[in-house]
């Protein structure tokens, strides 16, 4: 059965428009009002009742009829209505009030995609909020369900919404208004095992915000979640932690909210063998501030990825090594916060037997300034293995660098 057209709503409109201009032409003003069913006249009530209550009483049998009908997408006119660029709150409002129950039956039908009405207002920004407010209190127990049915990406409202760019007021309410079923969804994952948890720690707008929001409304799914690893397995931590908006802001929820979650996730690897710790080490100024926030708040994880290798060997040290601009910062966090594990990962060959100090020189012969932090966080340990490295004239490396350093005093 196909949805009724928005234009047979209008024709009738039209049609009854007509017919009240035509008897009291001298007297209306505002014939009829398809925004709230409202008549403004000075003469023949009875007449214009009359019409009033047929028109409303044929519009209320059309929607009836096919509000809840869905076209070969499966959309119904709900879909079609929150779908649109600029939607009339006030037409929702009428679906609403002329027929309820298949207002509430269309608001938890799903189209092709697997989106309910409430799904395709979730996926817009704020400026619908109004319109996503309407539903929840013209069909509240449907909007509680609505909450936890996905998409063909098994993508619930508040997944969708926690992805939208400006989605934070729609998040609040779902947290108001369906308390139960907002728990519930926090802690869903979708065909790439993101939660929602995994989407606000990814969100480029107001991530620390929407954080705060799952954390106070969903404490302990809020928890459970930050532990969850996606297919990369990445947790949640990981995105944070790597993040170009509001990386701080965004660790210092997790933190503040689960902050023997947050620990644990911090020594978590993924099928790289990397830790977020080892990701905040790789290139970004704004992880050297990362790395001194998570060495404050965490500093025995802190100093266990120091020296945790990955897949190729490698430790954060050689992530910061990588770094040819803030490398050196990083290096010389780690080598302060870390100082057992610093000396300690110098010592670690990679896989392709090279240890710190020859994996810094040969990425950089001419630039020894990486070299000489750690030479001087490390003595004995640089020592021990520059000493075998030789460079030119016949010299070691552990000269060259010593060099260098009695020519900075």
């Amino acid at each position: 059965m196909k949805i009724i057209p928005v234009r047979l709503i209008q024709f009738y409109k039209k049609d009854y428009n007509t017919q009240l201009q035509t008897k009291n032409s001298s007297t209306a003003t505002n014939p009829l009002n398809i925004n709230d069913i409202s008549f403004k006249a000075n003469a023949n009530k009875d007449k214009n009742k009359e019409i009033i209550n047929r028109y409303k009483a044929t519009v209320s049998d059309l929607l009836k009829r096919y509000l809840a009908s869905q076209d070969k997408d499966n959309n119904t006119l709900l879909h079609k209505k929150t779908g649109q660029k600029n939607p009339d709150i006030n037409e929702i409002k009428i679906y609403a009030k002329l027929a309820p129950a298949e207002f509430k039956k269309a608001t938890l039908l799903r189209n092709n995609n697997g989106f309910t009405p409430l799904a395709i207002l979730a996926a817009r920004k704020d400026e619908m909020f109004e319109m996503f407010k309407l539903f929840s209190k013209v069909a509240p127990d449907e909007f509680k369900k609505a909450m936890i049915i996905p998409n063909n990406w098994r993508r619930t409202p508040l997944a969708i919404a926690l992805n939208t760019k400006k989605g934070t007021k729609a998040v609040e309410l779902m947290a108001k208004v369906a308390p139960d079923e907002f728990k519930l969804a926090t802690a869903l994952m979708d065909n790439d095992k993101f939660t929602p948890l995994t989407i606000a720690s990814k969100s480029e707008y107001k991530g620390a915000r929407k954080l705060e929001i799952l954390a106070s409304a969903a404490p302990d799914e809020f928890k459970k979640a930050l532990l969850f690893k996606d297919n990369l397995e990445y947790n949640p931590v990981f995105y944070m932690a790597i993040s170009e908006y509001d990386a701080i802001g965004k660790l210092k929820t997790a933190y503040e909210y689960a902050p023997e979650e947050f620990k644990k996730a911090l020594t978590a690897q993924n099928k790289l063998g990397l830790t977020p710790i080892a990701l905040a080490a790789s290139t970004s100024q704004k992880n050297v501030e990362v790395l001194r926030f998570i060495a404050q708040c965490a500093p025995e994880e802190f100093k266990k990825a120091i020296s945790t290798q990955d897949v190729c060997g490698y430790t954060p040290l050689n992530n910061a090594i990588d770094d040819q601009i803030y490398g050196n910062k990083k290096l010389e966090l780690m080598a302060k916060a870390a100082p057992d594990e610093f000396k300690k990962a110098i010592m670690l060959p990679d896989n392709n037997g090279n240890n710190i100090v020859e994996y810094a020189y040969n990425k950089n012969q001419n630039n020894i300034k990486k070299l000489i932090i750690i030479a001087k966080a490390a003595p004995d340990e640089f020592k021990k293995q520059a000493s075998k490295i030789t460079v030119e004239k016949g010299n070691t490396l552990y000269e060259k660098v010593m060099k260098a350093i009695s020519e900075e005093k």
